[in-house]
């Protein structure tokens, strides 16, 4: 019996060990504000159609934030403006799939609604996404539906040292328009309700980027 407890200890310590290192990675940031210059919301797993499938797009990606800004505090709101880019892959009438970009212009709801510790907490609505231009073809937009709420949820730890860990999400209902804007069609999501699109640090090539850009800032400086 003496023998059982270190035997467990043991156990215990590889069963840890083994979910550490099959747990998958929270996303990382330099600083708290919102959204990450450097974060992307991406859903690289479903799809979303229009028309009776007659568009489908997948692999959303939300990208290259114009302005970020510090997150609300004491129970505030935040109303948060920028640009930015959305990339997908489309496929028109069942053919093969294309990559387009376009350029959004965004709004975003932020609310505190509490910290415990190092940990905060943020109710968040995006009130409009705009897309159109870019690679998109004439006349095509994409726009986050003015009468469904598209919800989410953001969640700062401080680690220290000037480092963030920020999980966020939004599931957004997405309209489609083929005539620049004067008539919209609803998507159907392939999960059967909003498309959820969650926060992930940049490509390290571009972290890369970015250190190289600060380097030489300081060079400069000095």
């Amino acid at each position: 019996m003496k023998h059982l407890f270190p035997r467990l200890a043991i156990i215990g310590a590889a069963v840890v060990t083994a979910l550490a290192a099959t747990a998958p990675a929270r996303p990382m940031f330099p600083s708290d504000q919102i959204p990450p210059p450097l974060g992307h919301y991406i859903n690289n797993t479903d799809s979303i159609s229009y028309l009776g499938g007659f568009v489908v797009i997948r692999n959303i990606d939300h990208f290259a934030f114009s302005a970020s800004f510090p997150p609300p505090t004491g129970f505030g709101t935040n109303f948060d403006n920028f640009n930015s880019l959305v990339s997908v892959d489309a496929s028109v009438n069942n053919g093969p799939f294309s990559p387009l970009q376009g350029n959004a212009s965004t709004t975003v709801r932020v609310t505190h609604t509490g910290t415990i510790g190092p940990i905060s907490t943020y109710d968040t609505e995006m009130l409009a996404l705009n897309i159109a231009g870019g690679s998109l073809p004439a006349g095509v937009m994409l726009r986050e539906s003015p009468t469904l709420a598209s919800l989410g949820q953001t969640t700062i730890t401080n680690l220290g040292g000037g480092l963030f860990n920020i999980d966020s999400f939004f599931d957004i209902f997405t309209e489609l328009s083929l005539d620049g804007g004067q008539t919209w069609n609803p998507g159907s999501s392939s999960t059967g309700g909003p498309e959820r699109v969650h926060l992930v640090p940049a490509p390290p090539g571009a972290l890369a980027l970015l250190g190289v850009g600060l380097l030489t800032t300081r060079r400069r400086r000095a």
